[in-house]
């Protein structure tokens, strides 16, 4: 296996790395990786919304009362800095085609400094990477061009032209990283929820039930056997030890190897579930599946004036649900239906 860079210009303002992995295979399949400069990037969102940065800076309290810009974690840095950046990071794999094995992985980017929705429209989002590939990536191959470049702007900061307000110098820092299961154990390098040791907040072996062939951790164990937290500096520790002993299958505390994401970020601190995936897509469509089949004909009839139903009874909305199961459009109807 072997990777080329090919390091092109795409135009003036935003250059591109390709690389390309040479996968064994029957077929011998390519993979490709394409990096983009985040430097360029963030300075065109940067520019572009400099005014609407401003205004949040000082109005995000009046604007919201949950948004990640009031959390501890962004507050106590912002107060040692003047001019903030910060990016909050997400990856997860896509099928191309239902027909098809290509899959992509985008690595992608929005700025904590702008309000929401603002900050998620497709003009201000940063793709950082994208892999396209019939296997999945490495973790460590796909991040590691992205945590290259984030380590030398956290260090240097970004220096951005912003006409009659003349350079103004950013400092840049990573608020966090999200996905759904599969992709943070990818990513954060622990093993995946099926496995032991898979939290990343404590140090719970976790049981396999025989039962059911699942792995369960209980809360009742974790009172009980008064679980340590997992520490950055434990997780460094283990990847020391398995360095030490050289061998790929030696996991201590679900450890697989060293994340590109630990130079960057604090893995149980800032390695975030996915909302979407984990409470929308998942929890709310079993709990609204469950409530359907309790419901009596009668309560569907007594419920049909709903005011904040998006349709005319709730019937219908029953009909709805059932046919917008799994899908983005189900989570929205539930969010409308219920808040």
């Amino acid at each position: 296996m072997y990777i080329t860079d090919l390091a092109e210009e795409s135009d003036e303002t935003t250059s591109v790395d390709i690389h390309e992995q040479e996968v064994p295979s029957k077929h011998q399949q390519n993979s490709e990786l394409i990096t983009m400069n985040i430097h360029d990037e963030l300075t065109r969102v940067v520019q572009t919304n400099i005014d609407l940065i401003e205004w949040y800076k000082h109005n995000k309290h009046n604007l919201t009362t949950c948004d990640v810009a009031l959390g501890d974690h962004y507050v106590k840095r912002a107060r040692s800095v003047q001019n903030p950046l910060t990016l909050m990071i997400s990856t997860d794999g896509k099928p191309m085609l239902k027909s098809s094995r290509s899959s992509l992985w985008p690595v992608m980017a929005v700025l904590v400094e702008l309000p929401p929705p603002v900050r998620e429209y497709e003009s201000n989002t940063i793709l950082l990477a994208l892999w396209h590939s019939v296997v999945t990536p490495d973790a460590n191959v796909l991040l590691a061009s992205v945590i290259e470049q984030l380590a030398v702007l956290k260090a240097g900061g970004l220096n951005v032209h912003l006409q009659e307000r003349g350079t103004t110098k950013f400092d840049i820092d990573i608020q966090l990283c999200g996905g759904d299961l599969p992709a943070r154990s990818k990513c954060n390098k622990l093993n995946s929820h099926n496995g032991f040791y898979s939290c990343t907040k404590c140090l719970l072996k976790g049981e396999k039930c025989r039962h059911c062939n699942r792995m369960l951790y209980k809360y009742k164990d974790f009172q009980k056997l008064r679980v340590k937290d997992r520490t950055q500096e434990h997780i460094n520790a283990c990847v020391r030890l398995i360095e030490k002993k050289n061998n790929k299958n030696y996991k201590p505390f679900g450890v697989i190897a060293k994340s590109a994401l630990s130079d960057v970020i604090s893995i149980p601190n800032q390695s975030v579930y996915d909302y979407f995936h984990l409470c929308l897509e998942i929890h709310v469509n079993f709990l609204l599946t469950q409530w359907s089949l309790s419901l009596q004909k009668a309560d569907i009839v007594q419920s049909d004036d709903f005011p904040k139903c998006p349709v005319q009874n709730r019937s219908q909305a029953r009909i709805i649900f059932e046919s917008c199961r799994k899908t983005i459009e189900f989570c929205k109807l539930a969010l409308l239906h219920f808040f």
